[in-house]
């Protein structure tokens, strides 16, 4: 890297008119040692963080664009349970590794000038050739992750008027005096000027979202409660970590059984919408009926021209301690409804206030969010929600026939995952957004998003298998058009005597 020397915390004056040297040049001259190269690392790893959270080589930004950084790492990360989808350094062709491997292969050839000026040839072409294989992989997933991500939803419908009412559905007493203090950016931890201004990114020209709020006890609300405790579910999962309840100090690293409670997403979502009707009354209301007394509220709305997806924030604090969805997500969206667990543990094990361990490890630290902060997470369901956006770590693999995770493209300006601090809609988001809706919008009727999300997934398919059929044949060259060399001495003879 020519700036890592340069951007060192602790570097000297000078560092800044600081030039790498040509090692390839060094090596002709026979002046290279393996110290030149360390020199130019610096002593030092650097990796990016986006709002406080994230430590990785790759990050995407709130504009249109994408950062990979070769330099930057090593970074592992990923679940704790399960390891599908978790980066690991070999996740991203490094330049300190490429030259480690070209210089490595220069020193191990002979001194001989016309085999070493071939192996120079050979080296280099085939660490570029690697190199480059593995990049374009590496760009041609990040291209379908973030510029042509899955479609959430078969059906993607625009109303003129968006109505959002917020609910947020308590399992503890509120005073008063607490109810009373709830301010327009920090209503029950949701900021709802962020969440409007979310919204007005991912709606078209004439369109307007209108953002109400209420609070109810959760006692209150029998079927709704019931719903909750018949979601919740409890599993043990064998993990390498220190056994639970003690003091995480790794002194006793090894498999151990953990037990985990989560919700059922879908089942908690079931009951919910049966209830939206009766829990957001007073909230929707409608100018007339459609003269059908059976229809609900809801319904009329959508004849109507506007679009109610009621979100519900349960703000949890009697349940058992990290409690999550069965996802490791603290938010459940479909077409109609969004749910998102709001938990208010007081102080954890690890001495920060409503601290919520994720179930996943950045660099061998356990990586907690806030679980009382709900904004990104109601940001992330109405997003899905609305227009069918999916985390740009996740995408459906036919030929597994599930929803797998790519963690590398989970850390900057994206609502959605633990590795993210990010309450808002990024451009690429927006125009990812919008261009669909364009596209459909030019499709024939019959044609159904799921059909148009095979089309576009084809389409990213091929892209993608471009960049890894790039890797694997500049493999394939340098095993059997750029080989080593195994003698020091070549040479030619009319006749060769066996």
């Amino acid at each position: 890297n020519p700036s890592k020397v340069r951007i060192h915390p602790d570097a000297p004056a000078n560092a800044s008119t600081h030039q790498p040297p040509d090692l390839i040049g060094l090596w002709q001259q026979g002046n290279y040692d393996a110290s030149k190269l360390a020199d130019e690392e610096a002593g030092f790893v650097y990796r990016y963080t986006y709002n406080g959270v994230g430590e990785s080589a790759i990050w995407l930004s709130s504009k249109n664009y994408v950062v990979v950084d070769l330099s930057a790492g090593p970074s592992s990360y990923g679940p704790l349970v399960s390891q599908s989808g978790a980066t690991t350094p070999q996740g991203l062709p490094s330049l300190k590794d490429t030259y480690e491997q070209l210089m490595k292969q220069l020193q191990d050839l002979p001194n001989q000038m016309t085999v070493r000026e071939y192996g120079r040839n050979m080296a280099q072409a085939g660490a570029i050739t690697l190199m480059t294989g593995r990049l374009a992989a590496v760009l041609a997933e990040g291209v379908k992750a973030a510029f042509i991500p899955d479609v959430a939803s078969q059906h993607l419908e625009q109303a003129k008027t968006l109505l959002v009412p917020i609910v947020v559905l308590a399992d503890h007493p509120i005073s008063v005096e607490a109810q009373a203090s709830q301010r327009q950016d920090d209503y029950w931890g949701i900021n709802v000027t962020q969440i409007e201004a979310a919204l007005a990114h991912l709606l078209g020209e004439g369109q307007e979202a209108v953002v109400i709020t209420t609070q109810h006890e959760l006692h209150r609300h029998k079927q709704l409660a019931a719903a909750l405790h018949k979601a919740t579910r409890c599993r043990c999962e064998a993990v390498v970590d220190v056994p639970q309840g003690w003091d995480y100090s790794g002194t006793d690293m090894g498999l151990h059984v953990n037990s985990h409670t989560f919700i059922d997403p879908e089942a908690l979502l079931e009951e919910v919408e049966k209830s939206a009707d009766f829990l957001t009354h007073g909230l929707v209301t409608v100018a007339h009926t459609m003269g059908k007394d059976e229809e609900h509220h809801i319904a009329q709305l959508r004849h109507e021209g506007t679009r109610v997806i009621p979100v519900f924030v349960l703000a949890l604090q009697n349940h058992p301690d990290n409690v999550m969805l069965s996802n490791r997500e603290l938010v459940a969206a479909d077409h109609d409804a969004v749910v998102v667990l709001q938990l208010r543990q007081g102080i954890s094990r690890w001495g920060a206030a409503n601290e919520v361990f994720t179930g996943h490890v950045i660099n061998g630290q356990r990586l907690s969010v806030d679980g009382a902060r709900s904004t990104r997470h109601v940001i992330a369901g109405l997003a899905q929600a609305l227009a069918g956006v999916v985390p740009p770590y996740q995408h459906f693999e036919p030929g597994l026939g599930r929803i797998e995770n790519d963690w590398r493209w989970a850390t900057g300006a994206t609502p959605f995952g633990p590795y993210s601090n990010f309450s808002g809609v990024s451009e690429i988001m927006q125009d990812t957004y919008e261009q669909l809706m364009k596209q459909l919008q030019d499709l024939p009727n019959q044609m159904t998003v799921r059909e148009y999300g095979r089309n576009m997934a084809q389409a990213g398919a091929i892209t993608l298998m471009t960049g890894r059929l790039a890797a694997v044949l500049a493999e394939g060259v340098k095993a059997a058009f750029i080989p080593d060399v195994a003698s020091q001495h070549l040479e030619q003879a009319k006749t060769l005597l066996v």
